[in-house]
């Protein structure tokens, strides 16, 4: 497998048959200036991670699009008052795969690692799509939209902005 996946690396992006490779062709459908190396590795470990974990890889790799647009260090941040009333900038999710402080601890995942380990990352994103659409196996088909949330009218607009990737 580790001699596929860096014979899959070296390739060029104009030799890619997408038939082959969906995910690749999905991720550079969905950011095409995406460097065509990053984008062959990171399809190479969504493929491998998302059947390892049982999720479904077309749509673990359309949440990734509208989490971080598959960038690795993506962070999203916000800016607020602390108790004194001084400025201060807050993170809430980080990485790839956009994971909160709270998630990451119930998962015991490491937040600086999953900014710079793509393998890591990845793997511990489907392992949290996972736990998510067993978590609300209730919603039937709908089940990974927890990832998101648990409140329905934010599942309901993250549903669309998903889709749209897909």
């Amino acid at each position: 497998m580790k001699l596929l996946l860096f014979f899959l690396i070296s390739t060029n992006s104009w030799a890619i048959n997408c038939k082959d490779h969906p995910i690749y062709c999905q991720i550079k459908k969905n950011k095409p200036e995406i460097d065509t190396k990053y984008a062959m590795k990171l399809s190479n470990y969504i493929s491998i991670y998302s059947h390892k974990h049982k999720v479904e890889a077309r749509l673990y790799t359309a949440i990734l699009a509208q989490e971080s647009q598959y960038n690795m260090e993506a962070k999203n941040c916000v800016d607020g008052l602390n108790d004194a009333l001084e400025p201060i900038r807050a993170c809430v999710d980080w990485g790839v795969i956009q994971v909160s402080y709270k998630t990451a601890e119930a998962f015991k995942i490491d937040l600086r690692r999953i900014m710079t380990d793509m393998e890591y990352a990845i793997e511990s994103g489907a392992i949290i799509l996972k736990n998510k659409i067993k978590e609300c196996f209730y919603l039937g088909k709908d089940a990974w939209n927890c990832y998101h949330s648990k409140t329905e009218s934010y599942r309901g607009i993250y549903k669309s902005l998903v889709w749209r990737y897909y």
